[in-house]
């Protein structure tokens, strides 16, 4: 019996379907165009979300500064901004004796919103994309979950460009809506500070 080899186990195969992969249009035309340009609206508009909770972060804990520099916490992921955020506003709130409650309350409502559209944005943006759509959707993600016995399934989710486009206009609306609420705690600490 002869030792196996390339050859014998028919694996040029296998290099030939990458060649012919690579001239096959994938993720291209009108519809892919406007899927992948959906997505990439989710990205930004959820990196200035990111970024005015940052904001948010550090009138909460040093509403004292005014220069607004979120540098340190550049590297901390946006579930650990929303963990800060929610513990220096549980820190500020009893200094207020129930003064502003309705802020208070606004505020953890938003940062609840922001961790589910970080959740919403992270299935989107992190997911794996089948090249085929399956009708009537115009795209299809593939998630993938782990079963009871351990192993993987793919479940197929469609999508349209309506469904993505109404997740990147309320990332944008939250992020206007954070942004307002971070200036109003800004002018609240400031008139606090002058009495």
């Amino acid at each position: 019996m002869s030792e196996p080899n390339e050859e014998n186990l028919g694996l040029d195969w296998f290099d030939k379907l990458v060649e012919r992969s690579k001239r096959e249009p994938i993720f291209e035309g009108p519809q892919w165009n406007q899927i992948l340009a959906e997505l990439g609206r989710i990205t930004v508009f959820f990196d200035v979300l990111s970024f005015n909770l940052k904001g948010l972060l550090v009138t909460l804990e040093k509403p004292e500064d005014l220069t607004m520099d979120t540098s340190s916490y550049a590297r901390l992921q946006l579930s650990e901004i929303i963990k800060k955020c929610r513990r220096a506003l549980n820190n500020l709130e009893p200094s207020f004796a129930g003064k502003r409650r309705e802020m208070f309350n606004d505020c953890r409502g938003q940062l609840a919103r922001c961790d589910r559209l970080r959740e919403r944005r992270n299935e989107l943006i992190h997911a794996l994309w089948s090249p085929s759509a399956f009708p009537p959707h115009t795209a299809t993600r593939l998630q993938t979950t782990k079963t009871r016995s351990g192993s993987f399934e793919i479940i197929p989710q469609g999508h349209d460009l309506q469904s993505l486009r109404d997740v990147s206009l309320e990332i944008r609306n939250a992020y206007l809506s954070l942004h307002v609420l971070t200036i109003k705690f800004r002018a609240l600490f400031q008139l606090e500070r002058a009495k």
